[in-house]
């Protein structure tokens, strides 16, 4: 079985996974009808800086990233990203579609499909390659700040590519006012 196949695979699984456990997200996040939380409406969306480090090759990453809910499925989350790695000889840039699930106030974990591609000169010119990530990750929730800063421990595994574990610490800036999320 080619690796490619074998990762799409692996991420269809963990996506799965993942839907599976929104039902019982809902029912402990107190959602009602409408997909809204308990404070009847939803987060607003954020963008924000990141940077991290690869601790097997000791590489850097500067990225961006947006964070919104999905209306249909509200107890995730969308996060698209992007970071370039500061490599040697070559330059690597990665894109991310992830999902997450918030498991505490402060705490969330997921997963998603990674891009990766490389400009090291190959016969076929620059390659791309597809893998997944796994994460978790912490934040100070927005009410606290005007800010949302967080830090995110990150698995991804793309063929070619293999980052096994990198740290990724940031800052989201809310595009609006957030709900009060107290209880």
């Amino acid at each position: 079985m080619a690796a490619g196949s074998r990762n799409r695979r692996r991420a269809i699984l963990l996506v799965g996974g993942m839907l599976l456990s929104v039902s019982w997200a809902e029912a402990q996040m107190g959602t009602g009808p409408g997909g809204m939380g308990p404070s009847g409406s939803f987060p607003p969306p954020a963008i924000g800086a990141r940077g991290g480090l690869d601790w097997d090759e000791r590489n850097w990453s500067l990225g961006g990233q947006a964070r919104f809910i999905l209306p249909f499925l509200p107890v995730l989350e969308c996060i698209p990203s992007g970071d370039v790695f500061f490599l040697e000889e070559r330059k690597q840039w990665q894109i991310n579609i992830d999902a997450a699930l918030q498991i505490l106030p402060f705490a969330y974990t997921g997963g998603g499909l990674a891009v990766a591609f490389d400009s090291l000169p190959t016969s076929s010119g620059p390659t791309v390659e597809t893998g997944y990530n796994l994460f978790i990750g912490f934040n100070i929730p927005a009410r606290t700040l005007p800010v949302i800063p967080f830090a995110e421990a990150r698995w991804t595994m793309i063929n070619r590519f293999v980052q096994p574990f990198r740290t990724v610490v940031g800052v989201n800036v809310p595009l609006g006012r957030q709900p009060d999320r107290r209880r």
